[in-house]
């Protein structure tokens, strides 16, 4: 089924569709020059909160802005090896939205299943590109 046509849209959703963006498809997000290693960065694809950063071994990730612990944006995090520190607690994610770390005592519990969104990156062309469907 096709969009409605944009004056015609009635959700925020569906003025997006109307104007042509489809989360099946790779969109630009930021520079590649603006991601050297250990930078992070925040931006945003339909009200969807992603950070960007790039790994010590100079590769470009992507995952949903916020901790699974306490919801703080991860944008403000930093990069440690290859993984992205969230700057409250230190909780620590892979690539992939993975908890690889949590540095305050766990009074011997094993570590949480906690994660968030990952999202498919890659750099061309000069471009950080992010698959959002």
């Amino acid at each position: 089924m096709s969009p409605p046509a944009f004056a015609e849209a009635a959700t925020a959703r569906q003025k997006v569709r109307a104007a042509g963006l489809d989360p099946d498809h790779w969109y630009a997000v930021e520079y590649e020059r603006a991601l050297p290693p250990r930078a992070v960065r925040a931006t945003c694809f339909w009200g969807d909160a992603i950070v960007l950063w790039r790994g010590d071994d100079g590769r470009v990730h992507a995952l949903e802005d916020r901790c699974a612990h306490r919801q703080l944006p991860l944008s403000v995090g930093s990069v440690e090896d290859c993984g992205l520190a969230c700057a409250y607690h230190g909780w620590a994610y892979d690539g992939g939205g993975r908890l690889t770390q949590v540095p305050h005592d766990r009074f011997g519990h094993p570590m949480p299943a906690a994660g968030v969104r990952s999202y498919p990156v890659r750099t061309r062309y000069g471009f950080v590109w992010l698959f959002p469907g």
